[in-house]
């Protein structure tokens, strides 16, 4: 027999009771919310009262499971294990970095165009061996625009991976049209 805590209203008063009496809840909310997302699965042998007193071990089963499910989603991969990805970004009128929506093309080497003209003041390269951007469409060679690590005055044509190239000494913003990159 499947029972909701939520649901079920007798089956949660009888809970709640027990619950109260051993010292664990002080009112009745707490516990009614908390059984509000779980349901669980009893023998059908055992009465909707024997019922209840399966429900806070197994609840207990439950959230602890959900707890390190949550925790290990959380945890972030290496930077060697994630995707290869060139993100570009714009200053927005308060000062804040936004970054270009590149249509599904961002995470695939070689050239690409973008869809209109951006205006690009950062670019992040992550996990590719090296990118470099354009200020033509396709790729033209003569249309390769340096970039500047933050805080270094070395100019490069081929931004290796890293997340602080910048189109422009003072941080303006300059005009791309295209972007290559190649893989590992």
């Amino acid at each position: 027999m499947k029972i909701n805590l939520l649901t079920d209203k007798p089956l949660v008063k009888l809970y709640m009771e027990e619950e109260r009496e051993r010292g664990k809840i002080k009112e009745l909310g707490r516990s009614a919310a908390l059984g509000a997302i779980l349901s669980v699965t009893v023998p059908k042998h055992i009465d909707r009262a024997g019922a209840a007193l399966l429900q806070k071990p197994r609840m207990n089963k439950i959230l602890l499971h959900l707890m390190v499910s949550l925790s290990l989603a959380s945890i972030p991969f290496s930077a060697s294990a994630r995707e290869p990805e060139i993100r570009l970004y714009k200053m927005t009128r308060d000062g804040h970095s936004e970054k270009y929506t590149l249509f599904g093309k961002g995470d695939n080497p070689g050239c690409h165009n973008t869809p209109y003209t951006y205006h690009v003041y950062k670019v992040a390269v992550l996990a590719f061996k090296n990118c470099s951007v354009y200020s033509a469409k396709n790729c033209s060679p003569d249309s390769i625009l340096p970039a500047y690590w933050k805080g270094k005055d070395k100019l490069s044509t081929k931004m290796k991976q890293g997340t602080r190239w910048f189109l422009a000494r003072d941080g303006s913003e300059v005009d791309v049209s295209s972007w290559f990159c190649e893989v590992k």
